[in-house]
C-alpha cells in the first residue's frame, strides 16, 4: 500500500489530466457541475423512494441536465435571456428532468386528456 502523499499526488495529477483532456475535447466543466449540483439536490431532498431509485434518478438528473443545459441557455423569456451559463442552465435542467418525467408518467396513466380538477361542479 503506497503513502497517503503519493495516492493523493497521484489521484490530484490524474484528475487534473482528465479535466484538461476533457477541456480539449470540448466538455463544458460548468454545466458539468451544474448538472451534478443539481441532481444531488433532486436526489437528496426526494426520501418517499427507495435508495436504488433515487441513485438512478441521480445518475439520469446528471446525464439529462448536462444534454439539455445547451437548449436551455439559447431561451429568451421577453428579450432577456435568464439562463446565460450553462452551469445555471444545467442546474436547473437537472432539477426539472426528472421531476417532469414522473409528472408525464403519471398523467399518462390517469388516460388521455384526463385532467384533475377539484371539487364537485368539475
Amino acid at each position: 500500500m503506497g503513502e497517503p502523499a503519493s495516492t493523493t499526488a497521484a489521484v490530484v495529477a490524474g484528475a487534473a489530466g482528465v479535466g484538461f483532456a476533457g477541456y480539449l475535447a470540448g466538455f463544458d466543466a460548468w454545466a458539468a457541475v451544474g448538472a451534478l449540483f443539481g441532481a444531488l439536490i433532486y436526489s437528496t431532498t426526494t426520501q418517499e423512494f427507495p435508495t436504488w431509485q433515487r441513485l438512478l434518478f441521480l445518475v439520469a438528473s446528471f446525464v439529462m441536465g448536462y444534454v439539455i443545459a445547451p437548449g436551455i441557455r439559447e431561451v429568451e423569456v421577453y428579450g432577456y435571456r435568464p439562463f446565460q451559463y450553462t452551469g445555471i442552465a444545467a442546474f436547473v435542467a437537472a432539477l426539472l428532468v426528472v421531476t417532469l418525467s414522473l409528472w408525464l408518467i403519471q398523467r399518462g396513466k390517469s388516460g388521455p386528456g384526463a385532467v384533475s380538477r377539484g371539487g364537485q361542479d368539475g
